[in-house]
């Protein structure tokens, strides 16, 4: 399962991001709301649009922001606070299909990832994943692709790249 995870009650257009999606009906990615849990780097130029534009041949560089990458997690384990919980307390569980258009990497696309697929390659994904070692200051996190958790066996792999 693709989850998208958000903190509800987080100052967004004068008054949550909950209300937000309640009255625009969608989920709107940092670049469009400016905001993160992670650092605010989705602008041109900044470290997120350099590897987006890397992982993604460019597809995007010259897309409006409204048509950039939306972040998720792949629950594999099928977690109930959900895979990314260090992105938001709430998250969005996306249709079945949507793995169809998924992109997914391995390590996490902040951590240069090497791995990129679709949903072909998971089982490999999966068992790099499973495999990694961490430190206990690194962020394994989904924010773009295949990308940790915070403990080894539970390690999510992050969505990008789907529209």
């Amino acid at each position: 399962m693709i989850t998208l995870h958000f903190h509800p009650n987080w100052p967004h257009k004068g008054g949550t991001v909950i209300d937000s999606m309640a009255t625009d009906g969608f989920y709107r990615s940092q670049i469009t709301t400016g905001i993160s849990s992670g650092g605010l780097r989705a602008f041109p130029g900044g470290d997120r649009w350099k590897w987006e534009s890397r992982l993604l041949a460019g597809k995007y560089d010259d897309r409006p922001a409204a048509f950039r990458p939306v972040y998720g997690v792949w629950n594999r384990r099928a977690d109930p606070y959900g895979s990314g919980i260090r992105f938001g307390s709430s998250y969005l569980r996306l249709k079945p299909d949507t793995i169809d258009r998924a992109t997914f990497c391995f390590p996490d696309s902040a951590r240069a990832a090497t791995d990129v697929s679709d949903r072909s390659s998971l089982t490999e994904l999966c068992r790099a994943a499973d495999e990694a070692t961490w430190t206990t200051t690194s962020k394994r996190t989904f924010t773009v692709q295949c990308g940790g958790a915070a403990r080894p066996p539970r390690t999510p792999l992050g969505v990008f790249g789907w529209r």
